[in-house]
């Protein structure tokens, strides 16, 4: 029997979204003095959570914003293509891998480091937040799955941080490919995956081992699954769930996720508000943070716990902080960096804008997601703006920092955005599907 893209799409949410429930269990077991049942115990009622929340999805939701599609084969030319990409993507990610086995410099100084210290540390695990340069405020969903995976094992081995960012970087892929398929066909969930996957520097970012990738998959898979239950007739809140454990799996990899997961709330409660939508205010934001919670409890012990510091937050100079705020030039820098950053083939080797550019003037519309997508695209837009706020209050010269950061905080939203672009244009010819006139009128 074959497999329906929504089964798929939540196989591929499962790997990433397990790893993160596997290092959240680790760590609480190094907080608990080693207790071997406990972190077992946490670890399976993690598990069966998103387990249950998968089924309940399958039973009760109904996705029929379109119908059945006529003929939903796929385009061989397209399907050739994409097998192209996608084993040659694979071969370049192994290739570098091999060269590479340690990742790139935020992989062996951050996050491989810290897994490290959490292996052979014992009972000096909290030793490797003492060290001031290596981002010790990042939170542990990478060093922990690492660490956790080498203690089962019993050795240190760079297979494991290599074999975790593949899974990350083509599930990345994976969620992008049938999350477009359930909407809007195959071939288009192709051609976004291919779009992904010929960027160089995605599979490059990939193979680096660095938390970025992990934090563009739950980003990604949170907005999927919010345009999911916006979509489900029956507004199944497992959906919601979901997308909160996403968010905060975001939020316990890398700091740019407290931002996503701000933003998120933030943007769905100024929509509905202007929308005078109250009522479904409250049971999304009930879901939502039923979802998010748990993680959102890990990550404040985290904070509280261990000696954490920043290095590109300084707290003892706030007047020169400050001052930032009534310096122009520092606004006009920052701005004018980030607007050249989206046009920068330096290290994607084509301009990703330019291309979506290009191919939303020769596709038509689809007017069908219009709607939908304001939210999603609210979303991209505020992480911006986040962004640039987060440039524009640290305490160091930016043009520096942004020639480091930028592209990887780019890389971060790439898949969101073009998952977004992709339910928002349409070549036509390859969308299979036939819009549901009987509910048409709820998507104007």
């Amino acid at each position: 029997m074959k497999a329906s893209p929504l089964k798929i799409f939540l196989l591929c949410l499962s790997f990433g979204l397990g790893i993160g429930v596997f290092s959240v269990a680790f760590f609480i077991w190094l907080l608990l003095g080693h207790n071997i049942g406990s972190g077992i115990s946490i670890l399976i009622g993690l598990c069966l959570l998103v387990v249950l929340l998968a089924w309940h999805i399958k039973k009760h939701s109904n996705l029929s914003l379109l119908s059945p599609p006529v003929s939903n084969k796929a385009n061989p030319a397209y399907l050739a293509l994409f097998c192209v990409i996608a084993l040659s993507s694979a071969a370049i990610f192994i290739f570098m891998s091999v060269r590479n086995p340690h990742g790139g410099w935020d992989a062996w100084a951050i996050s491989n480091l810290r897994a490290r210290f959490l292996f052979r540390g014992i009972e000096h695990w909290k030793d490797a937040f003492l060290i001031y340069w290596s981002h010790s405020d990042y939170p542990l969903l990478l060093p922990g799955a690492v660490a956790g995976s080498w203690s089962i094992i019993g050795k240190e081995t760079p297979l494991i941080p290599a074999t975790i960012a593949f899974i990350f970087t083509f599930g990345t892929a994976g969620l992008l490919y049938y999350g477009v398929t359930i909407l809007k066909g195959k071939n288009q969930g192709m051609l976004a995956a291919i779009t992904l996957l010929s960027m160089p520097f995605v599979i490059k970012h990939g193979a680096s081992q660095c938390a970025d990738t992990p934090v563009g998959f739950f980003f990604l898979a949170t907005i999927i699954l919010l345009t999911l239950y916006d979509l489900d007739l029956k507004k199944n809140g497992s959906w919601l769930v979901l997308a909160g454990l996403s968010a905060g799996m975001a939020a316990w990899t890398k700091t740019e996720g407290m931002l996503f997961m701000f933003v998120v709330i933030s943007a769905k409660v100024v929509i509905n508000t202007y929308k005078k939508e109250q009522p479904g205010i409250k049971k999304w934001l009930f879901s939502f943070i039923s979802g998010l919670l748990p993680i959102l409890a890990v990550i404040l012990c985290f904070k509280l716990v261990l000696p954490i510091s920043n290095y590109l937050i300084c707290t003892k100079n706030l007047g020169h902080v400050y001052r930032h705020l009534y310096d122009p030039t520092r606004y006009a820098t920052i701005f004018i960096l980030m607007l050249k950053g989206m046009f920068n083939t330096e290290d994607w080797f084509i301009y990703p804008i330019m291309l979506l550019v290009c191919l939303g003037v020769s596709w038509p519309a689809d007017k069908r997601f219009k709607s939908i997508t304001a939210y999603p695209m609210a979303v991209i837009f505020l992480m911006l703006c986040g962004y640039f706020l987060m440039y524009m209050f640290m305490p160091y010269e930016v043009v520096g920092v942004i020639a480091c950061s930028l592209n990887r905080l780019y890389v971060q939203l790439w898949p969101s955005v073009l998952f977004i672009f992709f339910l928002l244009f349409d070549p036509g010819d390859l969308n299979d599907l036939k819009w549901n006139e009987n509910i048409a009128r709820f998507y104007p």
